[in-house]
């Protein structure tokens, strides 16, 4: 590898410092040529170690590149996950990956525009429990958020009373783990920092399960997404008051009542159900980052208008982050 360029300062006591100018920009230090190493052998092999050990779940590996493979121009290099984690420069002979591995013996293979392939080689990696780090929200951070449906099932019909239309139709429109996907890197394209997911059902059962089920897949492709090294925007459940108070009509006979213990709990139930679904989909590693947090690590809910419900009131609202306090261990 080509070694890095170092600029170092001027040492006390007026010494004087073997710098030169670039650019019209004295830059005092060691002039770069002195710091390179020799170039790299134009070979497919490893720079880094053959094993590597990580605490948390993302490895880097190094290596070099060939000129060609049986005169043919390289075109890419491939790990056992997904081709667009390996990035390769052709121009210096040098590839990188990076990815959350499972741990084990990772093949890597190098291709070329024939089809042509080298011998693959192997990297034993090993990588630890260590939880990413949180990516909470503080005060005077700039952010910017928004709140999505997810109880999309592929029904073609909607093209017919929607204003748009998605690419491929609403039929691509599911509610799988892959279109929740693609909404969360257009999310990110859209440089959203959090998104509300709707929920309106507590479980994932019976004719109207499919609403919560999706929401947990959006929640597993976010997952999907830290495993592969991008960050997607935070989620957060959004309580969609007015659907919730029709379904207690529905159910109860009566106006959705926060004044009583029945009420409260039946609204504190949807946040349950999903911070205990989304927790178990990201496990310890993944949901400090996933989740949209507040500064210290507070979960975040939201709701919708409450001119649904009656007895809503600040002894509701203590009531609801007591009950998730006793679940969670932490105040929302």
């Amino acid at each position: 590898m080509a070694g890095a360029t170092s600029a170092g300062g001027a040492g006390a006591g007026g010494g004087a410092s073997m710098g030169g100018s670039y650019g019209g920009i004295n830059s005092p230090g060691v002039e770069p040529s002195s710091c390179a190493g020799p170039a790299p052998q134009k070979a497919f092999a490893l720079s880094s170690a053959a094993s590597v050990s990580a605490p948390g779940p993302y490895v880097v590996l190094s290596g070099t590149l060939p000129d060609d493979i049986n005169g043919s121009k390289v075109t890419s290099v491939r790990s056992r996950r997904l081709d667009a984690c390996v990035r390769i420069d052709t121009a210096r002979g040098v590839w990188s990956y990076f990815l959350a591995a499972p741990s084990g013996a990772l093949p890597i293979t190098v291709h070329a525009e024939s089809g042509a392939m080298a011998t693959a080689l192997s990297a034993q990696v090993t990588v630890g429990a260590a939880a990413l780090p949180e990516r909470d929200l503080v005060p005077d951070q700039h952010t910017v958020g928004a709140w999505m449906f997810s109880w999309f099932t592929g029904d073609i019909s909607w093209q017919c009373s929607s204003a748009w239309r998605p690419v491929g139709g609403f039929k691509t429109w599911d509610g799988s783990v892959a279109w929740g996907r693609d909404q969360l890197l257009d999310q990110m394209d859209a440089h959203l920092d959090a998104v509300g997911l709707q929920l309106d059902t507590p479980t994932g059962t019976g004719d109207q399960g499919y609403r919560f089920n999706n929401i947990v897949n959006v929640v597993k492709a976010a997952r999907q997404l830290l495993e592969e090294g991008v960050l997607p925007p935070r989620l957060f459940p959004f309580l969609d008051t007015a659907i919730i108070a029709d379904h207690y009509q529905t159910s109860q006979g009566a106006m959705l009542d926060l004044a009583a213990d029945a009420g409260r709990a039946y609204l504190y139930g949807h946040a349950q159900a999903f911070y205990k679904a989304a927790t178990t989909a990201l496990g310890d590693t993944y949901g400090a980052a996933a989740f949209a947090r507040w500064q210290g690590g507070l979960p975040a809910v939201a709701f919708w208008h409450s001119e649904s419900m009656s007895g809503v009131d600040n002894a509701a609202v203590l009531d609801f982050k007591a009950r998730f306090q006793a679940d969670f261990g932490a105040a929302c």
